[in-house]
């Protein structure tokens, strides 16, 4: 009997320890390091944990916590840490090793329901309730059953994986638990460490004062409008460059709708600069608003997360294209130009001229659709106050109806031009046929009139003058033979002018009515004339003592036709020489080539002129 009771009593005392366990959800004894992991530096300047090893909360509220009975922290461990312990980028396990009981108080009604190891970020407002924790990452249930009124650790290392490939976006990181109840809809956040970045590094990165004297900047594309280094981007930028230190990733985040984007660059080279390209208009890559700007953000960094960042303000800039250009203003453009009612109009003419392009985000504007602004005024009148071939800058920009404009300017150089006088053509002959010696001076005029065709885009109302001389007719039959006669030129008052020096034969004025090329010979006489009140026109003047030979002679000589608009009488002028001298030059630079004319305030030409006499 004595030994049954016994029995009995050992039984009783076993369940009593065995339900005992069952209750606390007893863990097994204190594990080892796992493998591939090492404790973390647990250096005061990238980490923190409470003196007694005990539990701390999240914000600057004390809670209160349901569980007045906790653990102590042990070790905080890691794989993938630095050469000096730290946890990397490279960090893919965490484990929160802690000893003791987590225990509801005597007489509670409430039972613990989950125990779960985590890492967890901040919401940052110091003004937060404690449980206001962002959980990052989240290990396995410590209890895996129904709830307990306490939990018991015996050392073991809870396992919390985790992905920290953007360390420096996640710092500072609170490790611990969340406890959930039964009877309660709260959670209990018990952080037992923190992993911050090394804020002495960090300054030392970004400077002590990131206004005035930052030592990482982004530079600005647009003109700073605040002070200090306030630095401004334009939304049509696509990409980003500026200065850090020398070593470090480079990096920006762009959230377009609810989705961030990282963009990297290279790392900051040995010179202290860095730069981002983006596959897009940086507008088009975060939340633009139609109007106002937006932020940038770019941040340099290490693989233990220190990290420095650098802001802009991103402006909703219309872009204009081309930045420089030029146009010639002639004189009918001028006269256009002045008479339009507004420096609007003017702009706008400007800019189609142009191929001035306005644009937002990489979607163009029709022109009449922005308004297009410059500072200068007058601008038709300042470009009639020009000299000739003097040039003003017109710098335009522009705005569209939501107010938004362009930091930067097209700069279109406009050269103001005299306009185009020159023999646009003449014909290769004048010819007077065969013709019989006259019985007295006569007045033979060519079978037909040649084309001597004058362009003239000069201002309305200026004059210009064809000027002909030509040479003696000499017979072609080797002799040499001067012909008895010589060219002249009757005037529309009948007046006989000798040609063997310049004649002017046809004079005119811009009329911009007139489109086409005139003709310098226009009403001229194809009719042979006596000496008594001949027809306006161009002459053999031959006398009856021509020498013709047997049967015919054929007499030849040239023509030098001249355009000029030059004021004053330049009759009895040789212009043949004129013709020489232009010619000569033309043919050593082109190797013979015999241009009729080229656009200039004067030309010449030469044109042959045949006859037979008999």
């Amino acid at each position: 009997m004595k030994f049954r009771k016994f029995i009995m009593q050992l039984g009783l005392l076993l369940a009593v320890v065995l339900g005992l366990c069952l209750v606390g959800n007893c863990s097994a004894n204190a594990a080892t390091m796992p493998a591939g992991a090492n404790p973390v530096n647990t250096a005061s300047a990238y980490y923190s944990a409470r003196s007694d090893k005990g539990a701390m909360y999240m914000g600057q509220i004390e809670p209160t916590w349901s569980v007045p009975t906790r653990p102590k922290l042990g070790v905080v461990a890691a794989n993938g840490l630095s050469s000096t312990n730290r946890i990397t980028m490279s960090t893919t396990k965490i484990y929160l090793q802690v000893s003791g009981s987590f225990g509801m108080a005597s007489g509670a009604t409430s039972k613990i329901k989950s125990i779960k190891p985590e890492v967890m970020r901040s919401n940052m407002d110091p003004n937060a309730p404690a449980g206001d924790a962002k959980p990052f990452a989240v290990g396995t249930d410590l209890i895996s059953g129904s709830a307990v009124p306490s939990v018991t650790t015996s050392g073991d290392y809870y396992e919390i994986d985790v992905n920290l490939s953007k360390l420096y976006t996640l710092l500072p990181l609170s490790l611990g638990f969340a406890i959930t109840y039964t009877n309660s809809t709260k959670t209990d956040y018990l952080v037992y460490a923190r992993i911050t970045e090394d804020d002495a590094l960090e300054t030392t990165w970004k400077g002590t004062d990131w206004l005035f004297d930052p030592k990482m900047y982004i530079n600005s594309t647009v003109k700073a409008t605040g002070a200090g280094n306030v630095k401004n981007i334009m939304a049509s930028d696509k990409k980003v460059t500026g200065v850090g230190y020398p070593g470090l990733k480079i990096a920006a985040t762009l959230t377009k709708g609810t989705e961030d984007t990282d963009y990297s660059g290279d790392n900051v080279s040995a010179d202290g600069t860095f730069e981002i390209d983006f596959p897009d208009y940086i507008g088009n890559l975060v939340n633009m608003p139609d109007t106002g700007t937006t932020t940038l953000g770019v941040t340099e960094y290490n693989d233990m997360g220190d990290h420095a960042t650098a802001g802009a303000t991103i402006n909703p800039a219309l872009k204009i294209t081309p930045p420089t250009n030029s146009l010639d203003i002639n004189p009918d453009t001028l006269e256009d130009l002045q008479g339009m009612s507004s420096d609007s109009q003017v702009l706008n003419w400007i800019a189609k001229q142009a191929g001035v392009t306005v644009s937002y985000l990489g979607t163009p504007y029709d022109l009449s659709k922005v308004t297009l602004k410059s500072d200068q005024t007058d601008i038709a009148t300042q470009l009639a106050e020009l000299a000739n071939d003097g040039s003003l800058t017109v710098k335009i920009g522009a705005t569209n109806s939501d107010g938004v404009g362009t930091t930067s300017t097209a700069d279109i150089t406009l050269k103001r031009n005299a306009g185009e006088l020159y023999l646009s053509h003449v014909d290769n002959e004048m010819n007077f046929g065969a013709i019989s010696v006259p019985s007295k001076e006569t007045l033979i005029a060519p079978k037909t009139l040649p084309q001597i065709l004058v362009h003239d885009t000069q201002a309305s109302g200026t004059q210009w003058t064809v000027l002909a001389q030509a040479t003696d007719l000499t017979s072609t039959d080797g002799n040499q033979r001067k012909l008895d006669g010589h060219m002249v030129y009757v005037d529309a008052d009948g007046n006989r002018e000798s040609m063997a020096s310049a004649v002017a034969v046809s004079a005119g004025a811009r009329d911009r009515s007139v489109t086409q090329d005139v003709n310098a010979t226009d009403g001229w006489s194809t009719t042979t004339q006596t000496l008594n009140q001949p027809a306006t026109g161009m002459y053999l003047d031959a006398m009856p003592t021509i020498f013709s030979g047997s049967n015919t002679t054929t007499y030849q000589g040239t023509i030098y036709w001249e355009l000029t608009n030059a004021p004053g009488s330049v009759a009895g002028t040789d212009i043949s020489a004129d013709y020489a001298k232009e010619h000569d030059s033309e043919n050593a630079e082109s190797g013979g080539s015999n241009a009729i004319s080229s656009p200039a305030s004067d030309s010449s030409s030469s044109l042959p002129v045949n006859t037979a006499l008999k």
